[in-house]
């Protein structure tokens, strides 16, 4: 009636409803209720991919009927709660967020993949999830409007127009077809605080003391994960030239974005070191404290210490899941796994650590006592485990393999025969290390990563701590080489500069850039190795656009965390970016 809207600032909204009623933020209370909500979607499913304190994608396939367990779910909500949900069920991502805007409000609506068709066709492009008012501009200037302008365009010219990786998905989009899995587990990249808003400063000595302060808390958080840093980065915003007093009181206004790193000789998490860094790199950045609008600090190419935080099933280290909201004498909810859904591995909050050892790979000590039987969820396995090798030598991995291997693989801990295990999963590893196609053994070894997570689970759940795959070539005995593991690239780094200043970042563009850097260590070049990294850094500095110029130092904090891993597996030492000693001597092949 007024024109109030989500999102508004509050001075505009008091103009527009001037008896306008604002209600306190109750912050503890939605955390409450969140854990609450949570808890029921863990009832159904543990595959769960977080949107926020009230919004979730529950992969609810292994249910016989979906639409029933949707109604039990919203009713349960209601119940528990008294806050009402609306739900949309799809057959994929896209589906399931379409057919949730229709179930608005307070109801569920299910769209299948024909119908689909006909509300896609005139549908804003940019109400498609994921398109922002950047990329609606481009595309509004190319004169696509609605979904069906893009069903009359082939993916070869969305791909050249807009991007490969942009084409393809509003080619597949246009469609109804959405191919993203579920985020369930998240790797952690960088650690890090931010304060946008109530930046003023007189004196640089404020300054200072403020960065202090923010240091204690990033380095609070990098021991709440029980991590450490190598790279330390300031994120510094500054008031634009001319620009007028922020709108939003006390916010920071128009701005300039400027940033700057450093690498410390040895991973970090102490406040006082992350201090020190920054209030270096901010003096160089020479900005006088009157200007300062906002102020990050941020500590990426993480090293996990690989503690557990929770006893339960636990992602590795570096990982995060919603299963972490539910810790062992919580006084929230303690969600439990549905027996009406089959699932293989064991996602139940409730089982307790029973030991305290962890089961390395490599090194089996035989001194693992389980204090109770592993829950009959298991069923024994009949698989022949003689047939892996011939799998991983001449077949593709695949989701079938995949479970087969993991159902023998928890029979062995089921059995609690853990030397068996130990023996099997170096059998595999082994397996794929002696592949010679490089591309079809870093698939199995992407799969094989997933394998190693799924018992981890379990052992987890039955141990305590879990089986350590962060270094799967430092410490094995391999019958090659390290550097076979890597394909020559014959990718022409001059294209690396073009990707950047014109187009946007993306995997594919990553993946060729990991490629050709990973190259350079092949060939035990980190001169040159250095000098790219430095040239990419560079161009990516230079990008006026401020947003573009932030997605592409995202990329490029993933790239060089990447390349230094596989730098420290060799030489037992990082690469720094800005400055290479030439001292690295290699400690093994």
């Amino acid at each position: 009636k007024f024109g109030v809207k989500n999102g508004m600032f509050m001075a505009q909204a008091r103009e527009l409803c001037p008896n306008l009623v604002t209600a306190p933020y109750q912050f503890e209370k939605y955390e409450e209720i969140s854990k609450q909500i949570y808890g029921i979607f863990l009832e159904f499913t543990s595959k769960i991919e977080v949107g926020g304190c009230d919004e979730a994608l529950l992969d609810l396939s292994q249910v016989e009927n979906p639409r029933k367990a949707v109604e039990e779910i919203r009713s349960k909500i209601f119940t528990e709660t008294g806050c009402c949900a609306s739900a949309g069920i799809g057959c994929n991502v896209l589906l399931a967020k379409l057919a949730c805007r229709k179930a608005k409000p307070n109801g569920q609506f299910q769209l299948d993949q024909q119908e689909a068709q006909s509300i896609l066709e005139n549908l804003p492009i940019s109400d498609l999830p994921g398109i922002g008012r950047k990329i609606s501009r481009r595309l509004t200037a190319k004169d696509l409007h609605v979904c069906s302008d893009l069903l009359n365009m082939s993916r070869e010219f969305l791909e050249q127009e807009l991007g490969k990786k942009l084409g393809q998905k509003l080619y597949d989009f246009a469609r109804g077809v959405d191919t993203r899995p579920l985020k369930i587990f998240r790797t952690r990249k960088s650690c890090g605080a931010d304060v946008n808003w109530g930046i003023r400063f007189q004196e640089n000595q404020e300054v200072m003391t403020f960065i202090e302060r923010l240091a204690v808390e990033v380095s609070n958080r990098l021991h709440g994960i029980h991590a450490k840093g190598k790279q330390i980065t300031v994120k510094v915003l500054k008031r634009a030239t001319n620009a007028p007093e922020a709108f939003k009181f006390k916010g920071h206004g128009i701005v300039d974005h400027f940033s700057k790193s450093c690498q410390v000789t040895t991973c970090t998490s102490e406040a006082r070191i992350i201090a020190e860094k920054c209030k270096s790199l901010y003096s160089e950045l020479k900005i006088e404290a009157d200007q300062l609008r906002g102020f990050g600090i941020h500590l990426s190419q993480l090293v996990f210490s690989g503690k557990v935080q929770v006893p339960h099933s636990t992602p590795p280290a570096g990982m995060s899941s919603i299963l972490n909201y539910f810790q062992a004498g919580s006084t929230a909810i303690k969600p439990k796994i549905s027996t009406r859904i089959q699932v293989e591995i064991p996602k139940n909050p409730k089982i307790q650590n029973s030991c305290q050892e962890v089961i390395d790979i490599d090194h089996y000590h035989a001194n693992h006592v389980a204090k109770k039987p592993l829950p009959s969820m298991f069923p024994k396995s009949s698989q022949d485990p003689t047939e892996f090798s011939t799998w991983i030598q001449v077949e593709e991995p695949s989701q079938e393999k995949s479970r087969k291997m993991k159902k023998f693989l928890i029979s062995k801990i089921r059995e609690k025969d853990l030397e068996s295990l130990q023996k099997y999963l170096r059998q595999i590893k082994s397996e794929i290390f002696q592949l010679e196609d490089g591309d079809r053994r870093h698939r199995w070894h992407e799969e094989f990563m997933g394998l190693t997570e799924a018992v981890n689970n379990v052992v987890l759940s039955m141990y305590g701590e879990g089986i350590d795959v962060d270094h799967y070539h430092g410490n094995h005995v391999a019958k090659k080489p390290l550097p076979s593991m890597f394909p020559k690239s014959s990718q022409d780094p001059t294209e690396f500069s073009t990707w950047i200043q014109v187009e946007e970042p993306s995997q594919e563009k990553s993946r060729k850039m990991k490629k050709f850097l990973i190259s350079k260590i092949r060939e035990k070049d980190l001169e040159s190795l250095q000098k790219y990294l430095r040239q990419i850094k560079s161009e990516i500095f230079q990008l006026e656009d401020g947003d573009r110029r932030h997605r592409w130092h995202e990329e490029f904090m993933g790239l060089t965390e990447a390349v230094n891993n596989v730098v420290l597996s060799m030489y037992g030492e990082g690469i720094d970016v800005d400055h290479y000693h030439g001292n690295h001597v290699a400690k093994k092949p």
